[in-house]
């Protein structure tokens, strides 16, 4: 755990919150990092789930429309994805199916917990598996039909993003008088009440004092900051991001027609573990997505991909190049060596060519003189 001591209430880069996970009990815990990977090449529902799997992640949970709206919103707009996400132009495959036939779960053992009509359809449909189209509704799908899909993974990392001369309109809904350090930790570690939680803060550098703005809607103060937001100089307003992502072309690591088995696991909980313990630090950039394509590399082709990117071309190095080329050194140091190396190399080829000046003169006038006997002797 880092412990960096903020010499600067406002700061001008992102406070990364790093979520840890140990064993905890009770609690109605605050929402945790989950980042999306839109697949946009098709493949079975079987496809999709093992490529997930892959690199530890699920087909995503759509239990929740409001959230995943807001979620992908977040990615499109704020994080510059190009509207891929929430303008999705055909069904994906989702993680709910019907185990085995019988037992309706989200993909890697997680509950069902909510009762609505997709419930309904699917346990009633003699399908077994569950596409979202572009309105985010579900129905229950052919398994072996080969659909766009979208692998989650919980990752547990949410990060505050530093909003400059910026100041909430309302009042905060709770204070304390902390600094920005303690401050942060609090609107992190803050328990869900119903649905609501912290999702903002900004630290009053006039009398130290922390504020923390709460809502149930999800990264609404990112998404409707005009709403929100006001102009104020000197103030930081930090917003709680609980989203990253990434689009890939790559190819399913399988293409299987069977229908999902009956899971033997134990079911998943996502408040299952918790540690209020915190470690920030001040970076420049929000955590980073690694691609598909690498994920899904065994261990092994990991390592193999690390030591070919630091192994050094010899041919291709600084050294090897300047012994291969010119180049124009400007420092008046070395424009002065370069001309007393000139005029030493004129001193000693003049020298040599004026020791032997006088049997060069002698040699032509022979020439010269040889050349007039020659013409008299023709008359």
């Amino acid at each position: 755990m880092c412990n960096r001591t903020m010499k600067k209430l406002h700061l001008t880069m992102l406070l990364v919150i790093l979520y840890c996970f140990v064993p905890s009990s009770t609690g109605s815990y605050p929402s945790t990092r989950t980042v999306y990977y839109l697949h946009t090449s098709p493949t079975t529902w079987m496809g999709a789930s093992e490529t997930c799997e892959r690199y530890d992640g699920h087909l995503v949970k759509a239990d929740n429309v409001t959230s995943l709206r807001a979620d992908f919103q977040t990615l499109d707009i704020q994080l510059n994805r190009k509207y891929k996400f929430s303008n999705l132009t055909s069904k994906v495959w989702v993680g709910l199916y019907k185990a085995g036939g019988k037992e309706l779960m989200w993909h890697k053992c997680h509950n069902v917990t909510n009762v609505d009509n997709i419930y309904g359809q699917l346990s009633s449909s003699s399908e077994s598996c569950v596409s979202m189209d572009t309105n985010y509704q579900l129905s229950p799908t052919k398994c072996t039909e080969e659909l766009p899909y979208i692998c989650q993974v919980d990752e547990g990392q949410c990060w505050f993003l530093p909003v400059e001369n910026k100041q909430f309109k309302m009042a905060s809904n709770e204070t304390s008088t902390d600094g920005l350090n303690e401050c942060a930790k609090k609107c992190r570690n803050r328990d869900r009440n119903n649905s609501i939680e912290c999702w903002a803060f900004y630290v009053d550098s006039s009398n130290a004092t922390c504020h923390l703005y709460l809502t149930s809607e999800r990264h609404t103060y990112l998404l409707n900051s005009g709403s929100y937001l006001t102009a104020s100089v000197d103030t930081t307003v930090y917003l709680k991001v609980c989203v990253g992502g990434d689009t890939s072309s790559m190819k399913a690591l399988s293409s299987a027609a069977s229908y999902p088995a009956l899971a033997n696991c134990t079911h998943y909980k996502d408040e299952d573990s918790w540690l209020e313990a915190v470690c920030y630090c001040d970076c420049d950039q929000p955590p980073i997505i690694l691609s598909p394509e690498y994920l899904v590399l065994t261990p092994e082709e990991k390592i193999e991909k690390i030591i070919s990117e630091l192994l050094v071309d010899a041919s291709n190095t600084s050294a090897s190049f300047r012994k291969l080329n010119s180049i124009d050194d400007k420092r008046p140091s070395a424009r002065s060596i370069g001309s007393l190396g000139i005029i030493l190399i004129c001193l000693v080829f003049g020298g040599i060519v004026l020791l032997d000046l006088n049997v060069l003169v002698s040699h032509i006038s022979a020439l010269i003189g040889t050349s007039k006997d020659s013409n008299s002797n023709k008359k």
